[in-house]
């Protein structure tokens, strides 16, 4: 059975983008245009992992890895974003990512084999 990875990203291009990549790769998608929509699929669908971006509309990702981090959430994550900050990359480590990688830096090619290391 294929492993599932929810896509938490508002700018569809790069979602999309991934998305192909990961299905292509025999992982199943499910995506999320913000972290609220995030946090629901992550209750109802029970994917094995998550990408999450931290600058999203409504609920932003370091709420929903400290949700996670509540919940005591087993799902790992993968952060992808454009704060390549050591402070914010710190933060989501210490709230419980498992990677985080600059969406800049890292083609998509790279990402599933990211994904692939902690499944």
């Amino acid at each position: 059975m294929a492993k599932t990875i929810l896509i938490a990203e508002d700018d569809s291009f790069l979602q999309q983008m991934v998305a192909v990549s990961l299905e292509e790769s025999g992982f199943t998608v499910i995506k999320a245009n913000n972290g609220e929509q995030a946090l629901k699929l992550l209750s109802s669908e029970k994917p094995d992992m998550l990408l999450l971006d931290i600058m999203m509309p409504k609920v932003d990702g370091f709420d929903v890895l400290e949700h996670m981090k509540q919940e005591k959430s087993k799902v790992p994550v993968i952060v992808m974003s454009n704060l390549g900050q050591e402070s914010d990359i710190a933060k989501c480590k210490d709230l419980g990512a498992k990677d985080y990688v600059i969406k800049s830096d890292i083609e998509p090619g790279d990402l599933v084999q990211q994904v692939q290391k902690y499944m």
